[in-house]
């Protein structure tokens, strides 16, 4: 995500719009400008989890938007 005021605010906003909980939400800066936000929700199934991601890949602050199966 590009490190702007708000970014962070707006994407944990856009979530909450699709009934998800965040359960844990980390943040690692990058350069200044760039940070990268590891975030644990919960998603009813796939196609849940694929709305969510889709929210907030059109977000203009967010780069880009991967799942991690941990």
């Amino acid at each position: 995500m590009f490190n702007h005021q708000g970014a962070l605010a707006n994407l944990t906003a856009a979530i909450n719009t699709t009934t998800s909980n965040i359960q844990s939400l980390n943040t690692e800066e990058k350069d200044g400008r760039v940070y990268s936000a590891f975030i644990r929700l919960t998603a009813r199934d796939r196609v849940h989890l694929a709305n969510i991601m889709r929210k907030i890949r059109v977000m203009p602050d967010v780069i880009k938007v991967t799942r991690n199966r941990n």
